[in-house]
């Protein structure tokens, strides 16, 4: 016997020792099977739900790109018998005759104009003057019939009327006069031509 078979033998003893030392039942080779098997049919059954999954996501998708696709291509439109396609897609159909304009008059045609009579300037002017007609005439309070007597007193040049009394005679012209306790107030012109409150009594009198 080699010394390799010696090692083989010896490690087999060596091995069968230690196992008969380890606690706890031994393991089946049939119980290792079924445990393989079950392993690989819980595989199986996760490798078919996971491609279930693709399947709903991804058919959906394809369904929608298919139908944006077919959305987006409109179907070539076919020239009706007798139609002319131009260069451009469009058609054009000979049969329908296109709408004529009718003929405009010619510019160089001038149209009759028609002048307003103007009318005539004497009709609208007046008639001249009549030179008799001319008269001066004066206007005079002489005859009328005379009115109450002012109630407010008021100075006609030098002149003061009052309401019920005589006219008195001031001596000076005044610019205007005022009932001022008892007597009068008076707006004139002093000697050197400036304005000046003069102070009456009811004579007419200044007072100083």
């Amino acid at each position: 016997m080699s010394h390799l078979d010696d090692n083989h033998d010896e490690l087999a003893s060596e091995l069968r020792r230690r196992s008969e030392e380890v606690g706890g039942h031994p393991i089946a080779f049939d119980s290792v099977r079924r445990t393989a098997r079950g392993i690989q049919r819980r595989r199986r059954i996760a490798g078919g739900i996971a491609a279930v999954a693709v399947l709903a996501v991804a058919v959906p998708a394809g369904m929608a790109a298919s139908s944006t696709l077919n959305l987006g291509q409109q179907p070539a439109r076919q020239p009706t018998s007798g139609s002319v396609t131009s260069a451009d897609g469009s058609t054009t159909d000979p049969s329908v005759a296109e709408p004529t304009q009718s003929p405009t008059p010619s510019e160089s045609a001038t149209e009759p104009t028609t002048t307003d009579p103007t009318p005539d300037s004497s009709e609208n002017s007046s008639p001249p003057a009549d030179p008799n007609l001319e008269k001066t005439v004066d206007l005079t309070a002489a005859g009328a019939v005379r009115g109450v007597d002012p109630a407010i007193a008021y100075i006609d040049g030098p002149t003061l009327h009052v309401a019920d009394a005589p006219p008195l005679n001031l001596g000076v012209s005044y610019y205007d006069i005022a009932p001022h306790r008892g007597g009068w107030i008076a707006l004139g012109s002093n000697d050197d031509g400036r304005l000046t409150l003069f102070f009456l009594a009811a004579d007419g009198t200044v007072q100083d």
